[in-house]
């Protein structure tokens, strides 16, 4: 089987010749970690390293930056010293930067203020988010797409959701606040963005060569022990933009779509899969996220992604032999495509993730019939 067959079989349920080997990005400070232990010194961070570990091939749409703010804004520096640098960014936010950075890809930051602090604000934000902006697309996307529909490996693409992208404008302190506050303001974002969103659908996906397999929308509007909102207010503002991006992606032959959100997003899933989502990622298990449990509470409901324990994999071969062990039955069955959790720290060592793709490939086998 090839990338893509393999992929459908396992999000489908059905027989295929192995499991899915996914791999989410290597931490930049990982890979310096890596190169002193072993790892080649071409291989960089990207797609190289899955290519390297002999992960399946899964490429990504090339729209500018997870189809965010386009034209950006002109970066400005207000002060700088040798510690630290205090500016407005590409995205209008006034931040401190400090230069010493002890794990490369790991930005330590402040923020001062966010672009969006009232309604005038957010009018003049919204020329950033036209979808019809022709510098959204490289000058190479024509023929990249033009190659779509002989390809042999899933697609998937990253767009901004509702609660990323206002907190990108306000910050997340306002942006909590707002709902409380400033609740028409945010209701009149969401239907901005909920426009924007299915614009940019059209725009990418109108067309015979480009078929979306995974659609992602990006959230992370949770921390260790709960969401950032109630699943009730996200219901009462959240939902019905959910529905239209959704029934959008899925008219112009989106696949799947699944919710890319840190931390415990279990409460949220309900209210999900009532907006047509079909699942999530990347199930954090330092926060209490467990693809075995919610198969049991969702059966074939739910579609998984990641929650292998990133920290077990830093603790050697009898931890990550322990950990894919629990994992594995639910990638054999299907509707669950195992991988790390998130992003791969630097606290895992070369030798330990040769172990865990060695282990994903001992166990995750041919499929029995």
């Amino acid at each position: 089987m090839n990338s893509l067959e393999r992929f459908h079989a396992s999000v489908n349920y059905q027989n295929k010749d192995r499991i899915m080997y996914w791999g989410f990005p290597i931490r930049e400070s990982t890979r310096h970690r890596w190169h002193k232990e072993g790892l080649p010194e071409s291989i960089d961070c990207g797609g190289d390293v899955h290519d390297y570990f002999g992960f399946d091939r899964w490429d990504h749409i090339s729209v500018h930056i997870h189809s965010r703010c386009w034209p950006e804004f002109e970066p400005v520096i207000i002060e700088e010293t040798d510690t630290y640098k205090i500016w407005i960014d590409e995205m209008g936010t006034t931040r401190k930067d400090f230069k010493e950075i002890e794990n490369p890809g790991f930005v330590t930051r402040s923020y001062l203020r966010f672009p969006v602090e009232n309604r005038q604000d957010f009018l003049k934000m919204q020329p950033h988010f036209n979808p019809d902006e022709k510098g959204r697309f490289s000058q190479s996307w024509p023929v990249v797409k033009s190659r779509y529909p002989q390809r042999d490996y899933p697609i998937e693409w990253i767009i901004p959701g509702f609660f990323w992208l206002i907190r990108d404008w306000m910050g997340f302190y306002n942006t909590c606040l707002a709902f409380y506050d400033q609740p028409d303001l945010v209701r009149e974002m969401v239907e901005f963005i909920t426009d924007y969103n299915c614009r940019l659908i059209r725009n990418v996906m109108d067309d015979d060569d480009v078929e979306v397999d995974l659609l992602v929308i990006g959230e992370d509007m949770a921390y260790k022990n709960n969401p950032m909102i109630s699943p009730q207010m996200c219901r009462d503002f959240l939902l019905e933009g959910y529905r239209r991006i959704n029934d959008t992606a899925k008219q112009y032959g989106t696949k799947y779509i699944v919710v890319d959100c840190d931390g415990y997003s279990d409460p949220l899933i309900p209210v999900w899969l009532e907006a047509g989502f079909d699942g999530i990622y990347p199930m954090e298990v330092a926060a209490g996220v467990d693809a075995v449990k919610l198969r049991k509470e969702y059966g074939r409901k739910l579609l998984m992604f990641g929650n292998v324990d990133k920290r077990q994999l830093a603790k050697g071969p009898d931890a990550i032999d322990r950990e894919v062990g629990k994992k594995i039955p639910l990638a054999l069955e299907g509707g669950y495509i195992i991988g790390v959790d998130h992003a791969v720290p630097p606290d895992i060592s070369f030798d330990n993730y040769l172990y865990y793709v060695k282990t994903l490939r001992r166990l995750g086998g041919r499929q029995k019939s």
